[in-house]
């Protein structure tokens, strides 16, 4: 009985040294040269990988896929500047649009609903506010933000958020899932000033379906 207990105590000490060292694995994330809504400038860049993942509501699976996507800064007048994403694997792809920086907010403004961005597939207006607030804490359940809400668009905050082996801090979460009442797709970002977003996922409302982009940290 005595070796039992001892042999369950060192099998206790196991996992716990394991859970220490992955824990001890996770970074600060950190990526100098990607967009920064705190001090936004011409040649700032973000790259993103692909994902898609089922919405079913219980495990919600997901999994990375080939496709990268590159965000940059090209032009800037006053507050306004010009975005503009390629798909790395087809380099002429290039889709361009608008950020105004206003009002402690980031300001995107698409010239086409669906086609004006990879990143941003929300409406033709969406609107990050930059500065904190009393937003409802969110809640990340697989590879989806939850915040729960009656209007939309709607707000939430994520104290810390692991993405891959990265950990952030300070994030907000964006959630307009209104379009999905029509059959149109649900949309949120992960986002904050210091590191822009972080993942934006738009999600089907016929095929439960999640097609993402998440921030790559070099």
């Amino acid at each position: 009985m005595r070796s039992l207990t001892i042999f369950a105590s060192l099998i206790l000490l196991f996992c716990a040294a394991c859970q220490k060292e992955e824990t001890a694995t996770l970074k600060a994330g950190n990526c100098s040269n990607c967009i920064n809504f705190n001090s936004l400038e011409v040649g700032q860049q973000s790259r993103y990988i692909a994902f898609k993942g089922n919405r079913d509501f219980e495990e919600q699976k997901w999994q990375y896929e080939s496709d990268t996507l590159v965000v940059r800064v090209s032009a800037k007048t006053g507050d306004n500047f010009t975005f503009e994403e390629y798909l790395t694997t087809d380099p002429d792809s290039v889709r361009s649009y608008n950020v105004i920086l206003v009002d402690d907010s980031a300001k995107i403004e698409l010239r086409e609903y669906w086609n004006g961005s990879w990143l941003f597939q929300g409406g033709l207006l969406i609107n990050l506010p930059l500065a904190p607030a009393n937003y409802q804490l969110a809640e990340i359940k697989g590879w989806e933000a939850i915040v729960t809400c009656e209007t939309a668009p709607c707000y939430g905050y994520l104290p810390a958020y692991q993405q891959q082996e990265f950990i952030y801090n300070d994030l907000y979460v964006y959630r307009n899932y209104e379009p999905m009442a029509w059959d149109g797709n649900g949309f949120f970002a992960i986002y904050n000033a210091k590191y822009g977003v972080v993942r934006s996922v738009s999600v089907g409302s016929w095929i439960p379906v999640g097609n993402g982009w998440d921030l790559i940290i070099e």
